[in-house]
């Protein structure tokens, strides 16, 4: 056969395609077996179905895996309807499930069971346990449908059990793929408008699938949320939902979900506002006998029948202070006397007038000797500042630079001591006595003869010569550094 006869391999792998997509018994197939190699993902699943004998690749794709109302895992018996396919790219064929739910159970039932597990094992079933009641309730809201017969039944019984209760309707859808968020979102409202002493949330009897919505995880974390407490009445007696778990109280039906908010009828609250009355005014009467015993025995008590008393002690006393007062001042002042005179007689005899002359006399020649004093200290500290100066004088490097000589910068400031701080091309600037000079360099040639380097023998200078230094290396510092930016280096 020459070469042309022979297929490519996607020609054969698109002509095994085509007949799978032309069978109909490959169009749609009913398969059951045990999950393998599962591992969720984002978007599109890709995992196989095994038994005993054989393994196909599957793949289910994201709006196929978002209806699926139950937790996929490895080992699960599933019965997988869907369609065989072959995907070029490797040529191996594979099973795309379109509807998947477990062998031997519902799929609601499986996931029930699932989210029922979950939620327990989390503990979002004791986030409500059973928050109290208020014995005498104000408001109360009700999410449910409001042409439904649970409204209806609520209005019924709490008009019968306590009229004065104010219901507050929040419609909502009870049934259908759009409930649960419905339910939701009006679960937030009431907890927005707050002010609501419970809530009760319900409908009537249906099938698992008209219950679903309150069977969802979103509906029963909307459920936990509620700050106040929260009554479930879903479904007939035998019906049991998420929505029934987490919330605080589960009614059988409306009728029980309204008498589970009004504890107290209005004629068993009129009893108690009797009750209450009756003891108030007892306790009232109570109260008023003891104030009135009170009163009566302040009226006849001796304060108030002869009130002069209250002043007969005090009178007595004030009587006796005076009379000490009277012995005791004549001999306060006696004594006080005598001590006066023996201090004087004391003064006198240490001819404390004499010393006081003396003293000032003494006084008067410091202040005549002071002002002289005062100048010949300035005129001698004056004559050791010029001395001073002039040696500075002498040192300074400003005489240097007059004679001639200036030191080299490179354009940011830095000093130049060296020829390898120089660079041929480079720019220098020369400071000299009266500014600068800007060049460039154009050659180094380093010295290589040593230099000698003179040493200064401080004992071989005079007196005068080391004073002179002391006072240079005293102002050196700031001088420097305020004239000479190599000096900071």
């Amino acid at each position: 056969m020459a070469p042309s006869d022979y297929l490519t391999v996607t020609a054969l792998t698109t002509y095994i395609a085509r007949k799978f997509s032309a069978d109909p018994y490959m169009r749609e197939v009913y398969v059951a077996g045990e999950v393998s190699n599962f591992r969720q993902r984002p978007t599109h699943q890709y995992f196989s179905l095994k038994d005993d004998g054989a393994k196909i690749n599957v793949a289910m794709f994201k709006s196929a895996f978002a209806k699926v109302k139950f937790q996929l895992e490895d080992g699960m018996r599933v019965l997988a309807v869907g369609r065989i396919t072959v995907y070029p790219p490797t040529g191996n064929y594979q099973m795309t499930i379109e509807r998947l739910e477990p062998d031997g159970v519902g799929a609601l039932y499986a996931a029930f069971q699932q989210l029922n597990e979950n939620l327990q094992k989390e503990g979002l079933y004791q986030v409500h346990n059973a928050w109290p009641l208020r014995q005498y309730p104000q408001r109360v809201a009700v999410v449910t449908s409001p042409s439904g017969a649970v409204i209806q039944d609520i209005m019924t019984t709490v008009k019968r059990r306590y009229p004065q209760l104010e219901l507050v309707l929040f419609p909502t859808l009870v049934q259908g793929d759009k409930a649960a968020d419905d339910i939701v979102r009006q679960l937030h409202n009431v907890d927005l408008v707050g002010k609501f002493d419970a809530v009760i949330v319900g409908r009537g009897g249906g099938s698992i699938e008209d219950l679903w919505p309150f069977n969802e995880e979103r509906v029963a974390r909307a459920i936990a949320a509620m700050h106040i407490p929260v009554v479930s009445s879903v479904g007939h007696e035998t019906d049991v939902t998420i929505a029934d778990y987490v919330a605080d109280y589960r009614a059988a039906t409306p009728t029980a979900a309204a008498e589970y908010v009004t504890p107290v009828t209005a004629a068993q609250a009129a009893v108690n506002v009797d009750k209450l009355t009756a003891r108030l005014v007892r306790a009232e009467t109570a109260e008023l006998s003891t104030l009135r015993a009170r009163l009566n025995r302040a009226r006849g008590s001796v304060m108030l029948t002869q009130p002069a008393r209250l002043y007969d002690n005090y009178v007595q006393r004030l009587d006796q202070l005076r009379t000490r007062l009277a012995n005791v001042l004549p001999q306060r002042l006696g004594q006080t006397q005598n001590q006066v005179q023996y201090l004087q007689r004391r003064l006198a005899h240490a001819g404390l007038v004499g010393r006081i002359s003396q003293l000032q006399q003494h006084v008067d020649d410091l202040a005549t000797r002071n002002p002289r004093a005062a100048l010949q200290v300035i005129h001698n500290q004056a004559q050791r500042a010029q001395a001073a100066a002039e040696a500075l004088d002498h040192l300074s490097p400003l005489k240097t630079m007059a004679r001639g000589y200036g030191y080299v910068t490179d354009p940011d400031g830095r000093l130049i001591a060296r020829t390898s701080d120089f660079k041929v091309g480079a720019t220098a600037v020369v400071h000299v006595t009266d500014g600068t000079v800007t060049t460039k360099v154009k050659a180094v040639t380093p010295d290589t003869k040593p230099k000698r380097r003179w040493r200064i023998s401080w004992q071989t200078r005079n007196q005068h010569s080391k004073r002179t230094w002391r006072s240079w290396s005293r102002l050196w510092p700031s001088w420097k550094r305020a004239t000479y930016p190599w000096s900071r280096q």
